[in-house]
């Protein structure tokens, strides 16, 4: 009778899980719903709001749970900030700032790898005008080999850079045909086009400015 006493109570033994219904995925276990996050409550019918306890710095945005961080700023929180400049190196003694390198003269390029008197260099066609008129003229343009920033006009005038696209000529005295001739002036490059203004003192002479148009050929 025991025996019979104790079959008889298990098998009327209520399942705890018979009338509870657990939402959004949840399922029950001992008459209680396990949650799938970001559900929880009685019925898993409450959704939990992720960035409830997570807070981001430096401007940070929560989404989802996770911290979206503002350059440069990074980590869990948007707490660490980020060296621009560690995965940037710069050639020819150009240093990082913010990410970006400065380049010496005459070097340019996003590391500083480009010479900038590469643009000048060449032969270059146009016009110049001395104030009598304008009269057609082809030039050439070198680099130095000694001096870095420095470009020579038709082999004797000497062009110091004041930009990557900038150059000036210091006053210099130059022999042409026999004659000294005291030279300066400034030169730009916009594109493809060159401006060329030389103010020429002649010994024993006058002294005349000329301005030159080229196109490089």
């Amino acid at each position: 009778m025991v025996f019979f006493g104790a079959m008889t109570v298990s098998s009327c033994k209520k399942d705890p899980c018979k009338n509870v219904t657990c939402q959004n995925g949840g399922i029950c276990q001992d008459g209680n719903c396990k949650c799938n996050p970001p559900w929880e409550g009685p019925r898993c019918e409450v959704k939990k709001d992720p960035c409830e306890n997570v807070t981001c710095q430096n401007g940070g945005v929560c989404q989802d749970g996770n911290c979206k961080c503002n350059p440069p700023w990074e980590g869990p929180r948007c707490e660490v900030k980020k060296d621009p400049c560690e995965n940037v190196t710069c050639q020819n003694g150009g240093t990082c700032q913010d990410g970006n390198c400065k380049c010496n003269l005459p070097w340019e390029g996003s590391r500083c790898e480009v010479d900038a008197r590469d643009k000048f260099v060449g032969s270059w066609r146009g016009t110049i005008n001395c104030g009598d008129g304008p009269e057609e003229e082809v030039l050439s343009i070198t680099k130095s080999s000694t001096t870095p920033d420095l470009i020579i006009i038709e082999g004797v005038i000497d062009g110091q850079l004041t930009s990557s696209s900038e150059f000036r000529v210091p006053s210099q005295t130059v022999n042409v045909d026999g004659i000294g001739v005291t030279i300066s002036g400034r030169g730009n490059l916009n594109g493809n086009q060159l401006t060329l203004t030389l103010t020429s003192t002649v010994q024993g002479g006058g002294t005349f400015t000329c301005t030159g148009i080229y196109n490089k050929q």
